[in-house]
């Protein structure tokens, strides 16, 4: 067999150069998107003010069930796709459910989830999903949400972000302030990071880590954040 190279698109493109297909509410599309993520079978889902939506690519389809299971809130807040396949969905007031091979799984107070919003979804090396929330950071141990501030000596407060980095350092958003706990460590480390607003946590693909809040962005090279400082961006 013969087989030929194939070129990716220039890095150098810019924006403009792309085809573009935009969508709006004549084609379906719902409005005040709160969130987005694409499913390992590759729909794009939607968690909007209308409801939780679904996107083939060429239709918009509401779901407010799945084969006679109900979600039990409209009012969504976020979406997480874990690599392993399905959806989690949080809602405003409290909950989640998780979407997976044409079910709903859903949870509250009655697993172990606190009054009030989960903020964010992560999982670590193991495949455990974490959660933040309005009254702290949560463990899933596949039936019940288990509260480990008292393990991991935090306090039972807002925590609005939670994410894994490569190494398996679990970085998280308390107050205003971020903590973190590498892989061994019985509790966190806090650092000199004062945020101001919704966060966001990204690692590139050579290693630096990124924080993006209402103030701008600030990086930290090489994921190596021992005896170092942070890059102030805003």
């Amino acid at each position: 067999m013969l087989a030929s190279p194939a070129c990716a698109l220039s890095p150098d493109l810019r924006i403009k150069q792309f085809y573009h297909t935009a969508w709006t509410v004549k084609e379906g599309a719902p409005t005040g998107i709160q969130a987005l993520a694409q499913t390992k079978d590759g729909y794009l889902w939607i968690a909007s003010q209308a409801g939780l939506f679904r996107f083939d690519g060429v239709r918009f389809e509401r779901i407010d069930d799945i084969r006679g299971q109900h979600l039990p809130s409209s009012n969504l807040y976020t979406l997480w796709a874990p690599p392993s396949g399905g959806l989690w969905v949080s809602y405003t007031f409290g909950g989640v459910s998780f979407i997976n091979d044409g079910t709903i799984k859903n949870y509250s107070e009655r697993e172990g989830l606190p009054v009030g919003t989960v903020l964010g979804f992560a999982q670590d090396n193991s495949g455990t999903v974490w959660v933040a929330t309005t009254r702290g950071l949560r463990r899933f141990d596949g039936s019940q949400w288990v509260d480990v501030g008292a393990e991991l000596r935090l306090p039972k407060t807002y925590t609005s972000m939670v994410s894994f980095d490569r190494s398996g350092t679990l970085w998280i958003a308390v107050d205003n302030s971020v903590m973190y706990l590498q892989p061994g460590q019985r509790a966190f480390t806090t650092t000199n990071i004062q945020l101001n607003g919704d966060t966001n946590f990204l690692e590139s693909p050579d290693g630096t880590l990124w924080l993006i809040d209402g103030k701008g962005a600030t990086s930290f090279g090489e994921a190596s954040y021992m005896g170092a400082g942070w890059n102030d961006f805003s």
